[in-house]
């Protein structure tokens, strides 16, 4: 996979990762504390949900400044080449008279 493919599929996966809401990512939290066995309502079934959401936050940021650091790295590596258009010429003959012709380019 090339890196421009890893770039988009980590800018796609960021974003979607961010749809939740933060009520819907604090909702799982709360399911992953109540799984560890923490009880709810107590300081470390707080602490436990706090946790994650503090990990959750930091990893998404951490994403994000992967992602745009590697889009720099792209634009740097991708060098900028200007190709001169054509010039557009025409050529234009006429009979000069004496059974030839003359043509001018401009």
């Amino acid at each position: 996979m090339n890196t421009k493919a890893i770039v988009v599929a980590s800018l796609f996966l960021t974003v979607a990762s961010g749809c939740a809401t933060r009520e819907e990512r604090r909702a799982a939290y709360r399911e992953t504390c109540t799984a560890y066995g923490y009880s709810v309502g107590t300081t470390a079934y707080a602490n436990c949900v706090r946790d994650r959401e503090l990990a959750g936050d930091l990893a998404r940021e951490k994403a994000i400044n992967d992602s745009m650091e590697a889009l720099r790295q792209m634009k740097q590596k991708v060098p900028i080449q200007v190709t001169p258009l054509p010039q557009s010429t025409t050529t234009r003959c006429v009979p000069d008279g004496f059974g030839g012709t003359t043509c001018r380019t401009y």
